[in-house]
């Protein structure tokens, strides 16, 4: 494990992170189980703010040997105990940085599917289905300008037409 690793994991100041990230610490560092610095902050740090600062610099959907990413871990350990984060803005942080809810591992698991809390995985396939009915509309409204744009562009090839067949005649005369 680097520093950064270890500063992931038990640090609970997002300064120090930062202050790793400027001297050039990777954030793709792997640990022997695949996990980056994301990984172990998703999975046992409990302060949101060392995840934003790691998630701010690199890729929310980073993949473990398994598939996993930091949302499975996040998800996975939202529960009370020793090694649990009790802490569910954890998951929160990654939403808002672009975690993708459809990932799965591996075993076909999705963060959803992994959450030992069962609300936590009702909160992420609600999210996932509001995030789906967007994606939907935003389709829809896209098919809808496009199919505008072929109009107004076939109205102007025909004005654009009928103005050089005007001009023809008129030239022409």
């Amino acid at each position: 494990m680097t520093p950064l690793h270890w500063a992931a994991r038990y640090n609970r100041n997002p300064a120090v992170v930062g202050t790793l990230l400027e001297y050039g610490a990777n954030v793709y560092a792997e640990t022997r189980h695949g996990r980056t610095p994301l990984h172990l902050a998703a999975l046992i740090n409990e302060n949101p703010a060392v995840v934003d600062a790691l998630a701010g610099v690199t890729d929310v959907n980073v993949r473990k040997h398994d598939g996993g990413t930091p949302l499975h871990d996040a998800a996975r350990r939202i529960r009370e105990g020793p090694m649990g984060n009790p802490n569910p803005a954890i998951v929160d942080v990654l939403i808002r940085r672009g975690a993708d809810l459809s990932a799965k591992t591996e075993g076909g698991l999705t963060a959803a599917g992994r959450a030992r809390d069962e609300r936590l995985a009702e909160l992420l396939r609600e999210e996932e289905a509001l995030r789906e009915a967007v994606r939907a509309q935003f389709l829809q409204s896209l098919t809808m300008r496009c199919a505008v744009a072929v109009l107004v562009l076939g109205l102007l090839g025909y004005l654009v037409a009928r103005f050089r067949r005007k001009r023809a005649r008129v030239s022409g005369a």
